[in-house]
């Protein structure tokens, strides 16, 4: 459950009670105070039990870049949380694409679209050793994609053989 909803604010203030409830359910975190929320060393503890704390972290730290690259080295998944000024940065898309291909899936629809990205993207899922889920190795080429037929593949979608799953199944995350 989610008890920290309804505990005081000194608990809700408390980093000890905060990262218990965070072990239980990372959504808790929700529920913490804005002072434990806007501290990156209570964030980062938070984001290591699970990177979508990130959903939860102050503005600053959703827009601060080293933070969210931390953060995107656990779990790539942490972006979709990114502020949307690191979500449209291309050099700081072109450096955690090399960390995770699969980012590029959050980024800012013209950064998606960027030709050089989807091939370093393309490029870094075919050097890289993450076996943690599907790889942009499994990408059609954006040039080969035919926008009216919907039987045609999303560069963002990869392709398993003729199989309907996608990164649309993520989208609960």
């Amino acid at each position: 459950g989610n008890a920290l909803e309804f505990a005081s604010e000194r608990l809700q203030g408390d980093e000890e009670v905060v990262l218990t409830a965070c072990r239980q359910a990372w959504e808790s975190l929700e529920h913490a105070s804005d002072s434990l929320k806007s501290s990156a060393e209570t964030m980062r503890k938070a984001i290591r039990i699970d990177a979508r704390s990130l959903k939860f972290a102050s503005e600053a730290l959703r827009d601060d870049a080293q933070f969210v690259e931390e953060a995107v080295k656990l779990d790539w998944r942490a972006f979709r949380f990114a502020s949307s000024y690191l979500k449209s940065d291309r050099e700081f898309l072109m450096r955690i694409v090399s960390l995770d291909p699969l980012v590029l899936n959050y980024a800012s629809e013209d950064l998606r679209n960027d030709p050089e990205l989807v091939m370093l993207s393309n490029t870094s899922s075919n050097n890289s050793d993450n076996s943690s889920g599907p790889t942009v190795a499994n990408i059609t080429s954006i040039t080969n994609i035919t926008s009216n037929s919907s039987d045609s593949i999303s560069p963002f979608r990869p392709n398993f053989g003729g199989s309907s799953f996608g990164l649309q199944n993520f989208s609960n995350f």
